[in-house]
């Protein structure tokens, strides 16, 4: 009968977070992490962070997996600021023939991204208290912003269609200015 007591006593005093609307987080684990964990910047560069679980003290491997998700989620951001400077030259430049400008997005997206990709580097790597290893990659954010020109110009230039488009200075103009707001933050 004391057993019984003890039990529902105890069962009666813990806490029924279920019901709670407040949500619970582990302050703790980032408490001590670099700025760039939390939110990832590095100057002048673009940046992404990555993270993986360290698995029976296996640290490389940890890193090595982590580095390919930071790649990863800096692949997607540099896939979607391309994709918006395109649609909004089209928009802005008043493109006639929209089905060729489209050909020209796809044939500048994933080459351009990869290309990008391929000179990211690892920046810094830190371990939380738990075990989760986090890396930041980056790429410089000028070579971008040239790299994103040139492959778009070129690229307008190759077709006959936009070819008059692409040498207008009206155009570079725009070109430059949808560059720069994509990259502005």
């Amino acid at each position: 009968m004391l057993s019984l007591f003890v039990i529902f006593g105890c069962y009666r005093n813990i806490p029924n977070y279920a019901n709670s609307n407040s949500k619970v987080y582990d302050h703790h684990e980032l408490q001590n992490a670099p700025n760039w964990v939390t939110n990832p910047y590095y100057r002048d560069r673009i940046a992404a962070k990555g993270s993986n679980i360290i698995v029976d003290f296996n640290i490389e491997s940890a890193k090595k997996n982590a580095i390919i998700s930071a790649k990863n989620s800096l692949g997607k951001t540099i896939h979607t600021k391309l994709y918006n400077i395109l649609q909004n030259c089209a928009k802005s430049a008043s493109v006639a023939n929209a089905n060729t400008f489209s050909q020209v997005s796809t044939q500048v997206l994933k080459p351009t991204s990869s290309q990008l990709l391929k000179g990211a580097r690892h920046a810094d790597t830190w371990i939380s208290p738990s075990g989760k290893l986090y890396a930041l990659v980056i790429i410089n954010l000028n070579s971008a912003k040239s790299t994103i020109k040139h492959n778009i110009v070129n690229c307008l230039y190759q077709e006959r269609d936009l070819n008059k488009a692409s040498q207008s200075n009206v155009f570079l103009k725009i070109l430059d200015r949808e560059i720069e707001n994509e990259f502005a933050n």
